[in-house]
């Protein structure tokens, strides 16, 4: 039986109208955020690795955040 793994990102505006941007990892917020990949490269760099995007929802409090996520097998 196959065993998985999950990542669990919530994705946020470095700025008003700016791109999309990986925020928080399991509930963990990355320093420096606004500086760092956007969702598009960010998803492409974890389909390199055998992650998969499952599931993308608008975060229940702010309208202006959105949750995805992925998972791959676990090795």
């Amino acid at each position: 039986m196959t065993k998985w793994e999950y990542q669990f990102l919530t994705a946020a505006r470095a700025w008003w109208g700016g791109t999309w941007k990986v925020r928080w990892i399991n509930g963990d917020e990355l320093p420096r955020w606004q500086k760092g990949p956007s969702l598009y490269e960010y998803c492409n760099r974890m389909g390199e690795q055998g992650w998969e995007v499952i599931g993308l929802s608008e975060a229940p409090v702010r309208r202006e955040n959105f949750r995805v996520v992925l998972k791959r097998p676990k090795s």
